[in-house]
């Protein structure tokens, strides 16, 4: 696979960018706080769907472009891959929301709108950057990120469980509200806390598999670099082990994947 052609709007600080790739190896050469990195992001954007130093997918949104009528960031890879001509196309468009610009997100694979489920992962990519030394001393959210945007990429029943989860949380979330304003019953709560139970369990028995994987790997690196020493990696939960089998509960979701 090979990205050929790059055309960003309104991303980050650029206004615009159109670019055709280079067949192998392509530098990026420029002063501090011209893009480069906001550039690798985007393109790290088309094979994840999601901004991979944003919170928020509204912080992409180039600033100067809010005070349009309709803002959005736009991103669009063309690439040749084994199965033929590739094209990405990630929209971001902004609107107000209580706590600041909300971003709606569209998606369209060959010209035909997608999922972000479906999407994730049709374009593969691998980014390294300073930030991901914190995989080692910094917050657990930062492996879990980590994980959720490498396993977007190769695993679409975790893909689909994680983007369910999240789904059913904001809708639980909402449950609460409304049962704290009195418009709601808690006996609807064991729905979903269950539902979100059987996908959380999906999620962490994936990350536990491909964390095992990546031990190998390190392991074998380690060896290499460190002889005599010994490299260990563990997956562990800040949950309590939920009541649901992982086992049956992935079953399940890659018979609905």
């Amino acid at each position: 696979m090979r990205l050929t052609h790059l055309l960003l709007t309104d991303y980050r600080n650029i206004e615009r960018l159109e670019i055709d790739l280079p067949g192998r190896v392509g530098v990026f050469v420029g002063e501090n706080a011209q893009g480069k990195s906001n550039i690798l992001e985007a393109i790290y954007m088309l094979a994840t769907i999601r901004a991979a130093r944003a919170e928020q997918d509204a912080q992409v949104i180039r600033r100067a472009a809010l005070d349009d009528v309709l803002p959005a960031a736009r991103v669009v890879g063309q690439a040749e891959t084994a199965e033929g001509p590739l094209k990405v196309e990630v929209t971001l468009t902004s609107r107000p929301g209580p706590n600041g610009p909300i971003a709606t997100k569209t998606v369209k694979v060959n010209g035909v709108a997608k999922r972000v489920s479906a999407a994730v992962g049709r374009l593969t990519a691998v980014l390294f950057t300073a930030d991901d030394l914190h995989l080692i001393d910094g917050s657990p959210s930062t492996r879990r990120r980590f994980l959720d945007m490498a396993l977007a990429q190769v695993d679409p029943v975790y893909s689909k469980a994680r983007s369910r989860f999240d789904r059913l949380l904001t809708q639980r979330n909402h449950l609460l509200r409304r049962i704290r304003e009195g418009a709601a019953n808690r006996d609807e709560l064991p729905y979903w806390d269950e539902e979100i139970a059987r996908d959380g369990a999906v999620i962490f028995s994936r990350r536990a598999r491909a964390l095992d994987s990546i031990s190998r790997l390190a392991q074998e690196t380690h060896a290499k670099l460190a002889p005599g020493e010994h490299l260990a990696t563990h997956y562990r939960p800040g949950l309590e082990p939920l009541a649901i089998d992982p086992a049956e509960a992935e079953e399940e979701a890659i018979a609905e994947a």
